[in-house]
């Protein structure tokens, strides 16, 4: 056992097998780079979407509203038409 000063790193093999493996981890880095970039973009994507359904149904909502105040609005205006003959031009 010549211990790490037998090693010949002038092996072509060892060398290739090194230059594999840094190829290899760099393609998983850049892998786990879009993939959290994706995810990222998914979570954005996601936020946006539920805004907006939020978003239409507080409109949805406020349109109801309107049409409850107008109805009651219209109803007022009759029962005060006609209980003071008032009349509007």
């Amino acid at each position: 056992m010549g211990g790490i000063d037998q090693v010949d790193v002038a092996c072509r093999e060892l060398l290739l097998a090194a230059s594999s493996a840094i190829e290899k981890y760099n393609l998983y880095l850049e892998e786990s780079k879009k993939k959290a970039e994706a995810e990222q973009s998914d979570k954005k994507r996601k936020a946006v979407s539920d805004q907006i359904e939020e978003l239409k149904k507080k409109n949805a909502r406020l349109q109801q509203d309107i049409r409850s105040l107008e109805t009651s609005a219209d109803m007022l205006l009759t029962k005060v038409e006609t209980k003071h003959a008032i009349k509007y031009m």
